[in-house]
């Protein structure tokens, strides 16, 4: 008899591992799919939230950096218009970012650096130009040499 009721619960066992075990699997492996997008979620929101500070340092970094470009090419003489306009998004950046607003900071650096770049561009042109005015430009005729004055007439030997 004993053999009997262990074939028998065996067979009830394979049937229910046909037919319920799947079901449980399936609301394990949702369950686990929720938990795991909470999960991300909630690191993508904490990520976000802390790394705010060091990507708006960065951005301020990469804008400093095209300033600094910018005034090696003689923006200020050559791009005064953009030259002002990033250095003057990079001091609202700077500004926001004391204030603890990470995201605008984020937004005016980065429209520094476009900025920044612009005056590059701008001074290459400038400088590029005033060296082909000075290449191409007429050369003024040198000034003609003044007639040498007469010598003096020299002394003739007479009373």
């Amino acid at each position: 008899m004993p053999l009997a009721m262990g074939a028998l619960n065996l067979a009830r066992r394979t049937i229910l591992d046909a037919t319920v075990r799947p079901a449980v699997a399936r609301k394990n492996r949702l369950q686990n799919t929720a938990l795991t997008r909470a999960l991300v979620g909630a690191a993508l929101v904490l990520s976000a939230l802390g790394c705010g500070a060091v990507s708006t340092q960065q951005s301020l970094g990469d804008a400093q950096k095209q300033i600094d470009e910018a005034r090696k090419l003689e923006g200020e003489e050559f791009a005064p218009y953009e030259y002002t306009r990033a250095t003057s998004y990079f001091q609202k950046a700077k500004k926001l970012t004391g204030e603890g607003m990470f995201e605008q900071a984020a937004e005016y650096a980065k429209l520094a650096q476009l900025a920044a770049e612009k005056a590059q561009d701008v001074a290459r042109l400038g400088k590029e130009r005033k060296l082909r005015l000075q290449k191409f430009a007429p050369k003024e005729p040198a000034a003609p040499k003044a007639p040498a004055a007469p010598a003096p007439p020299a002394p003739q030997g007479g009373k």
